[in-house]
């Protein structure tokens, strides 16, 4: 995502990440922050409080609309993510 970031802002999105189970907290979401060097907010949901609600696992991705509602759902694993180009496809298919 880091290298396609420009594309989701030409797509009129932004990439929010969010840690659910970070080991270390607060302090181990900014050393990811760090080795990422991402462009986009990194933010922590420890233990999963708020986004359990969507994701169990917590490994799916959701775009979500202007109006605050989940537009789509791309379901994921540990193992296989949504990756930027099904982010930006699904963004155009939303866009039409």
């Amino acid at each position: 995502m880091r290298k396609n970031y420009e594309g989701f802002s030409e797509a009129g999105a932004e990439v929010l990440v969010v840690f659910r189970e970070e080991q270390g907290g607060i302090e181990g979401l900014k050393k990811a922050e760090k080795t990422s060097g991402g462009k986009f907010p990194l933010l922590l949901d420890d233990g999963g409080a708020k986004t359990k609600v969507y994701s169990k696992s917590g490994y799916d991705t959701y775009i979500i609309g202007k109006d605050g509602k989940v537009a789509a759902k791309l379901e994921g694993s540990k193992t296989k993510r949504a990756n930027t180009e099904q982010l930006l496809e699904t963004l155009k298919k939303l866009a039409k």
